[in-house]
């Protein structure tokens, strides 16, 4: 499979929206505390799509006071295939 060679995201509208990080019932939901997130582009000369959608989910999960994200392992995304 070909996978991406740039993404660029941009996220609106999003403060005061809740990004739940967890399994846990006990972990507090972190809010976003702007309208707009500009997710730095990633450029990604081989085809690990993986490792591209698991740099965009860590820098969501930054971007609202994570250290890290969910289902990202060792840079991976890992609920793909």
């Amino acid at each position: 499979m070909t996978g991406p060679k740039a993404v660029i995201l941009r996220i609106n509208g999003i403060k005061n929206v809740k990004l739940v990080n967890s399994n846990s019932q006990f972990e507090i939901a972190r809010e976003f505390d702007r309208s707009r997130i500009v997710i730095s582009d990633v450029l990604e000369l081989n085809d690990n799509y993986l490792r591209v959608t698991g740099q965009l989910m860590e820098s969501v999960a930054y971007a609202a006071g994570y250290e890290t994200a969910r289902h990202v392992e060792n840079g991976e995304w890992a609920l793909g295939e």
